[in-house]
This record gives C-alpha cells, sequence and structure tokens, in this order.
C-alpha cells in the first residue's frame, strides 16, 4: 500500500507540475514561493486522499481504487458532491486529468498568495488533512466534576 500511495502521488506531483508550466504559466495567482507537492497522502477506503500544494491553491484530494475508477467517470468535471469524513461533511468538485484520471477535490485555500513560503503551506495542508481525518471522541464518556473542570481549565489555557 506505501509504495501505490507514493506511486501515485508522484502521478499527481507530475500532473500538476505541468499544469503550472503550461495552463497556469504567468498567472498572477500564482504564489513563486510555492511549488507543487502532495504533502500528505493517506489510504481512504479503497481510495486515497491527499493534501496538495501547488502555487495556486491547496486542496485536499480524492482519487478512487482501481476498482473504484469506472464508476467516478460518471460524473461529470466540475459537478459537486459531498463525502462524509471523520472531520465532518465536505463538498468535493469532480475533476479529470490525463495522467491520473477521474478525482474529486476540496478548496482549502486558493489563492495561496498569504503562504510566505512552503513549508508553512505543507504544514497547513498537512494540519487541515488531519483534522478532517480526526474521528472525535465519543461525546458519552463520563468524567467526574474534577476531570471535567481540569478540562476546562486546560482548554482555556491553551494558546489561541
Amino acid at each position: 500500500m506505501e509504495q501505490e500511495a507514493r506511486s501515485r502521488s508522484e502521478e499527481v506531483e507530475t500532473v500538476f507540475r505541468r499544469i503550472a508550466a503550461t495552463r497556469m504559466e504567468g498567472v498572477p495567482i500564482l504564489n513563486p514561493a510555492l511549488d507543487v507537492e502532495a504533502a500528505a497522502m493517506e489510504p481512504w477506503g479503497e481510495a486515497m486522499i491527499l493534501a496538495l500544494v501547488t502555487p495556486w491553491f491547496i486542496n485536499v484530494m480524492l482519487l478512487p481504487s482501481a476498482d473504484e475508477s469506472a464508476q467516478w467517470e460518471d460524473m461529470a468535471v466540475g459537478q459537486s458532491t459531498v463525502h462524509e469524513l471523520p472531520g465532518g461533511r465536505f463538498s468535493f468538485i469532480a475533476g479529470r486529468e490525463e495522467g491520473i484520471g477521474p478525482y474529486r477535490m476540496c478548496s482549502l485555500f486558493s489563492p495561496v498568495l498569504e503562504f510566505a513560503d512552503h513549508e508553512t503551506a505543507c504544514a497547513t495542508a498537512r494540519a487541515a488533512l488531519a483534522e478532517m481525518l480526526r474521528v472525535e471522541e465519543p461525546h458519552n464518556v463520563r468524567l467526574s466534576r474534577r476531570d471535567l473542570f481540569r478540562r476546562a481549565v486546560h482548554e482555556e489555557a491553551k494558546p489561541a
């Protein structure tokens, strides 16, 4: 699975570097401090989910498995769909590119001019994906008053 994930992320990076050098070349919203990078990638069911940084956006991208790819072809490019992730319900837009096939994208930042450097953009992308995939703790945990108070004090003490 690790090798497949690395291979898929390299395919995505290659395609989006080509887009950067062709379709996006000279577009004024490009951030010259950023490059194309799949900053994080995780298996998601049979699919893969990744955080993609480019000089014009930071998005979360869903890639179907080989078995699912034909089903994803049915969705028109630009059509919106909602995916339920552990962190909530998120709207994704269908896309398709030669070299990676059908995919779905959830926009996080576009444009990305507020990022001073590539490392910060990648860290932000990784953190966003981690939050989207974070499983909530069960809310029915019984706490003593003392533990509840300690938790509340700890939460207030966290820097903003």
